[in-house]
């Protein structure tokens, strides 16, 4: 990731800090790559990009942890939508992966997202983090790269 990004003007929407103590949110890491060319290193999505399992999820759940600072982004409000997406991929297994079937079940994030923002339990680094890889699911091998990076991120985050 490019250390272009500072600490200017981002207010209450902060992010993570990288190398180099500048402040990074997950618009800023859009800006540097995060999903540019989805979760994949090849055009026929059979190997899975590393990254989102190790750096950018790493990244993501030190970000959704500073944002949050206990009181928001807490364990069990980002579980719950891990928990709905676990639900929504049995959906898919048991309509052998036709993606048509969750179709509407993945654009139902968006604004559960955006309710739980405007309740004040999420933080922005959230809801910008589920809106973005949301953008990336056309079908259901982009569902199931982005259970493993969302899994990857709980599974980075301390509490």
């Amino acid at each position: 990731m490019s250390n272009t990004y500072q600490n200017k003007g981002h207010g209450n929407n902060q992010g993570y800090q990288d190398r180099n103590n500048q402040f990074k949110t997950v618009v800023d890491m859009l800006k540097d790559g995060y999903l540019q060319n989805g979760y994949y290193v090849d055009e026929e999505k059979e190997k899975r990009n590393k990254d989102y399992i190790i750096k950018f999820a790493k990244e993501i759940a030190k970000s959704l942890e500073d944002e949050g600072k206990g009181q928001k982004n807490n364990s069990s409000q980002i579980r719950k939508f891990y928990d709905y997406c676990l639900r929504v991929q049995a959906k898919l297994q048991s309509k052998n992966n036709d993606y048509s079937y969750i179709e509407a079940d993945v654009a139902r994030l968006r604004p559960t997202v955006a309710y739980a923002k405007g309740r004040g339990v999420v933080t922005k680094c959230l809801e910008d983090f589920i809106n973005a890889n949301i953008e990336k699911i056309n079908d259901a091998k982009d569902f199931y790269a982005f259970m493993k990076h969302f899994e990857a991120v709980i599974a980075f985050m301390k509490k």
